[in-house]
Formats: C-alpha cells, structure tokens, sequence
C-alpha cells in the first residue's frame, strides 16, 4: 500500500481496494505545492515557472525555504543560503528519503524537486537508498537495481 493509500484510510476511513487507485473510490490526494500551482495556474493563468525549496543539513551556512525559479543551478540556490560550511559528504537534491545524490552543483533545481529539499551532509546521517548505487565515477550516472540493464539516470 503506497502513501496515499495510507493517508487516504487514515483520512476518511475508507481502504483501496488491491490493485486500484484511489480516484475509483472517489478521494483526490495532492501535495500541498501541486494544489497551489494548480490554484495559480486556473484562477491566475500563471505557469509553473518556481518551486519553493527547502535548503537543510548541517553543512550549508543558512538554512531555509527559498522561492527558485525551475532551472537556476543548485549552486546559486546554497550561495543565496550564504554558502557551504566546510566540504560536505553528499549532496542531495530531493528530500533524506527520496533525493539523489548530485555530483555537479551545476545541475538545475527541476519540478520534481518541487517541496522537496536539497540536504547537504556534514555531520547528518542520510539514509541509504536499496537498489541505487553511488554515481559511477567515470560517467557521474546512478544506477539502480532491477532496472532496464541499458537504463540510467543521468544525475
């Protein structure tokens, strides 16, 4: 049973049944950033041009949640937060769970990191994703276990 499917019955009460989603029993679930781009987009007619991003971990100088427009690099994100304290172990663009080790601070803030946070590891202890290897060294690819063989994710 996935997240939703969790919140749904913690919610309303009401299970999903296997195998079906939870639009067929009449529940919508959206996360806060989506409902809000909707909001702006039917009501406004504005397009989705920002996420908000939430910068943490205890080797950037100032944490926050900070408007980025999609694309600015991630580097221009932690200069705006004053920077990196000391040489971090990891960098991950998306939340402590979920997020992806970026190798370049190059790489642009997307949608998809949308309410999530790019952590940067000091002293924090991230845990480790089953199934995602470290970026191999050579390419700067992860890849990930069960997956096409000819696939990679370029991050």
């Amino acid at each position: 049973m996935g997240s939703a499917k969790h919140l749904v019955l913690a919610v309303t009460g009401k299970e999903t049944p296997a195998r079906a989603r939870i639009a067929e029993i009449g529940v919508l679930v959206y996360n806060v950033g989506t409902a809000h781009a909707v909001h702006l987009a039917v009501r406004y007619g504005e397009p989705l041009i920002s996420r908000i991003v939430t910068v943490s971990g205890s080797a950037v100088a100032r944490q926050a949640n900070v408007p980025v427009l999609i694309g600015t690099p991630v580097a221009d994100v932690l200069n705006f937060c004053g920077g990196l304290v000391g040489d971090p172990d990891r960098v991950l663009l998306g939340g402590p769970m979920m997020g992806l080790p970026v190798q370049n601070l190059r790489v642009p803030v997307v949608i998809l990191a949308a309410g999530a946070a790019v952590r940067l590891s000091g002293t924090d202890h991230f845990p480790r994703l089953s199934g995602l290897s470290d970026p191999d060294p050579a390419t700067g690819r992860v890849h990930r276990a069960g997956a096409d063989p000819g696939y990679e994710s370029g991050i």
